[in-house]
């Protein structure tokens, strides 16, 4: 899961507006005006006609940033950031009380109806340094105070960050890709047995009883329902299209994101 704010500021409005308008006809015709009234202006010292091809030059950024900036303290859109977050499900955007969410099935029956090549991937728990949900488990397992998460038995189909970057490189190259594929080593590891790796990777043996549910939930948010409610997955689809896991061992692909 990943969850991120986006606040548009009166910067932003302008950069947005200026490159609208100078994309259009009227912005470019006003611009060649202007910059000729300067040009004959200087070279015929026509000061009449410098003086109205720098208002001209001038005239439509100055009302675009006044434009912006009332657009930035009056529009109640732009008070308040925009919070993205993007699960399994799909994209929830909410502002303020208010939210809406698209769901990514809904998404690819748009593209597949446009007649285009589509390819879904289907991502496990992603293995990343410094990010992610490893990110919030590693100071609890550093300081020797990991253990099993839940009851331990659900499964964790999980993949190195370097390998999924590779797969959705590969499902933009590769023609032949098409569909669904899952993004997850196939070595069915369980959390118990994830947590016992994690805990030996910082050099010891859990002695902590599995921590319950809502504890989880209290600390992780909702990424602990991912934790929670893990399934298993094959990755044999992706394997058949010739694509090669750089990191199918859970404690080497463990080490490599968390020691320097």
């Amino acid at each position: 899961m990943v969850e991120l704010d986006v606040k548009i500021t009166s910067g932003d409005l302008y950069d947005f507006l200026l490159r609208h308008s100078y994309n259009s006809v009227s912005g470019l015709l006003g611009a060649v005006i202007g910059a000729l009234g300067v040009i004959v202006g200087i070279s015929r010292q026509y000061w009449i006609y410098l003086i109205l091809g720098v208002v001209i030059l001038l005239y439509l950024p100055w009302t675009l940033y006044i434009k912006s900036k009332q657009q930035a303290v009056n529009n109640p859109v732009f008070k308040e950031p925009l919070h993205y977050v993007l699960d399994e499900n799909g994209i929830t955007i909410s502002q303020g009380d208010s939210s809406t969410c698209q769901k990514w099935e809904d998404s690819l029956d748009f593209i597949e109806n446009l007649n285009s090549r589509t390819v879904m991937i289907r991502t496990g728990l992603v293995l990343g340094k410094n990010e992610g949900f490893l990110k919030k488990l590693t100071p609890l397992f550093k300081y020797r105070l990991g253990s099993a998460l839940g009851s331990g038995k659900q499964y964790m189909p999980w993949i190195h960050v370097d390998d999924l970057c590779a797969i959705y490189y590969q499902a933009i190259v590769d023609p032949a890709m098409s569909g669904p594929y899952n993004a997850a080593i196939n070595d069915n590891t369980t959390n118990s047995v994830f947590s016992k790796t994690l805990a030996c990777v910082f050099g010891y043996s859990i002695w902590l009883p599995n921590v319950p549910a809502f504890v989880l939930k209290l600390f992780m948010g909702q990424m602990a329902i991912i934790v929670l409610t893990g399934r298993r997955v094959s990755s044999d689809k992706i394997e058949q299209t010739g694509f090669k896991f750089q990191f199918k061992n859970l404690e080497g692909a463990l080490r490599n994101c968390l020691i320097k």
